[in-house]
């Protein structure tokens, strides 16, 4: 975090630096063009010309490092956003289990967790952002349950029960890595879902686990391709270990329910 906010000063500190410098350089060239024009050997057209392209150029290079400086600056708030997300997931998920908060684990699950991760990824005003946390159903688990989500329809959610095997989504929950399809048309395996509200163009799937066993995967789908860089994948895969603490805890409640 440190690093971005400095590169951002830095960023600023260059552009005044080439304000200042290109400044100086039009005067020094508008004092040529005068002498140019009182009787040098220049054309005085050739100087004028070079005056205007010399401030074309600066003006383009302020532009860039302005541009730049509002890249960093944005770069800074979007990892801030990320950080406060995780922060108060945590937070929330600790008042849950010690009993601070009445609410129970599915609740924190879909309103603390996953919606407002959803709010945070969807950047573009056309993209759509959905996330799950699917699991082994438990009367099939040859087939995916779609415990928690944000961004899907409550009767999508319900009637969802894939097989695993023809998800793109088995590759983490068989092998345990997270997995990145920045253009899910490129994989012949997959098939997209004709009732989707939107198509399904990139997906990130990372398992979730509790300890060495693979509980299930936390997915991140959008209807954009290569909607998911470096910085939005490691805050997924954060957000799959907060998650992942939180399901193992309804997974003990679920058990201590049964056996009650």
């Amino acid at each position: 975090m440190s690093s971005l906010s400095g590169e951002v000063f830095r960023a600023a500190a260059v552009d005044m630096a080439g304000r200042a410098l290109s400044g100086l350089l039009l005067i020094a060239l508008a004092v040529i063009a005068l002498f140019v024009l009182e009787g040098g050997s220049v054309p005085a057209w050739a100087a004028l010309g070079a005056v205007i392209a010399i401030g074309l150029i600066a003006f383009a290079s302020r532009r860039r490092g302005a541009k730049n400086e509002t890249a960093l600056r944005q770069e800074v708030g979007r990892h801030n956003e990320y950080s406060r997300h995780l922060q108060n997931s945590l937070d929330a998920l600790q008042r849950v289990i010690c009993g601070d908060v009445d609410a129970e684990i599915p609740f924190f699950l879909d309103q603390a967790v996953l919606e407002p991760a959803q709010r945070i990824l969807s950047e573009k005003p056309a993209e759509k952002v959905r996330l799950s946390v699917l699991l082994p159903a438990d009367d099939h688990p040859e087939l995916w349950s779609m415990r928690w989500s944000a961004g899907h329809s409550a009767i999508g959610k319900l009637k969802y029960a894939k097989p695993i095997a023809d998800t793109l989504a088995r590759h983490a929950f068989e092998s345990g890595e997270a997995q990145y399809w920045p253009d899910t048309t490129a994989q012949t395996e997959f098939e997209q879902n004709p009732l989707a509200s939107a198509p399904m163009r990139s997906l990130v799937s990372i398992p979730i686990l509790e300890g060495d066993e693979i509980l299930g995967v936390f997915n991140a789908i959008s209807s954009e391709k290569e909607a998911f860089d470096d910085a939005e994948q490691t805050f997924l895969a954060s957000l799959a270990g907060v998650i992942a603490v939180a399901v193992s805890v309804w997974h003990k409640d679920q058990k201590d329910a049964e056996n009650f």
